[in-house]
């Protein structure tokens, strides 16, 4: 996306879109995505709260001059947090199915999103809601406890086997791990132990989300550790009322070299990814945050966690 001309040769490249078919209504599909994102000069991962998009991305990617990536998320519809699901996501990233080997390149792996017990908790112990664009009868709700954690049951300041399986696939495979909806605590056991496993290219998610609400100074302490970025998305000053001045706050202390924007959107509701990004960069440069950083955050920082030093 060419805002303001701030880069010509390098796209935006945003790692939180949503796309369905899912039970949420949603603005694209992958395809409607990736017709917009060449209009408007962006790359972006493909997000989906109940299946995996590596098939979808790899499939049309060829069709695009953007990046199109895709990514699977660990609820419970693929069986929640396990090795065999990221598998299961690996074997569709194929551009010609005949082919032995996957493509190369990553997606990103997002922990529990609608399924976590964090997000249960914040959510009244429901999945997805009614004002998100989805039929009652679609909701489920679960009871207390019964959501996905990365903590184990006997020590809760350890991982679970699950996802220590998990994460040492993710480092084999040179993958992007992304934190999803997980407490603070269990972001931060996450990823500390992700990277003693290995796992190179890490992902904050959204940490000012309720279901996260991580103190600055703890995303700070983390933002410290190498190949761990801070995301900070469009959609939740609107949707979470989230006052920018945090934003700009991190931006400040944890400084832009250790943040990604992204958007999160793809709602029926919201507007399109392209018109958040001018959205987005128009109430940043109002608080003071300059084009450089902005780069940097939008374009520099994504494309170093998504493309750049494959192998």
């Amino acid at each position: 996306m060419n805002i303001d001309k701030i880069r010509i040769d390098k796209p935006i490249l945003d790692l939180h879109v949503h796309i369905g078919p899912e039970f949420l209504r949603r603005r694209y599909t992958i395809k409607s995505l990736a017709e917009e994102a060449q209009r408007e000069f962006f790359g972006f991962a493909a997000k989906n709260h109940f299946q995996p998009t590596t098939a979808w991305a790899a499939m049309i990617s060829t069709n695009y001059k953007i990046p199109i990536i895709g990514s699977i998320t660990l609820n419970k519809s693929v069986g929640g947090i396990n090795p065999e699901a990221v598998r299961a996501a690996l074997s569709g990233f194929k551009i010609n199915p005949q082919k032995t080997n996957r493509e190369r390149g990553r997606f990103i792996v997002w922990m529990p999103t609608i399924h976590a017990e964090a997000h249960l908790i914040n959510n009244n112990r429901k999945d997805i809601i009614s004002e998100w664009g989805c039929a009652t009868k679609y909701q489920s709700t679960y009871p207390k406890g019964t959501g996905l954690t990365v903590l184990d049951k006997e020590d809760a300041n350890l991982l679970n086997k699950e996802t220590l399986k998990v994460l040492e696939l993710i480092a084999k495979e040179d993958l992007i791990l992304a934190t999803g909806h997980l407490s603070s605590k269990e972001v931060e056991l996450l990823v500390k132990e992700a990277l003693n496993i290995g796992v190179r290219r890490i992902i904050v998610t959204h940490p000012f989300f309720k279901a996260t609400n991580m103190s600055i100074e703890k995303q700070v302490e983390l933002s410290k550790l190498k190949g761990v970025f801070l995301e900070i998305c469009y959609v939740n000053l609107k949707m979470d009322n989230i006052p920018i001045s945090l934003y700009i706050q991190l931006i400040k202390v944890a400084g832009s070299e250790n943040i990604i924007l992204s958007t999160d959107l793809g709602q029926i509701s919201s507007e399109t990814v392209g018109e958040g990004w001018r959205n987005y960069f128009k109430l940043l440069k109002k608080e003071g945050v300059s084009k450089d950083k902005f780069i940097q955050m939008a374009i520099e920082n994504p494309h170093k966690i998504a493309i750049k030093g494959l192998v």
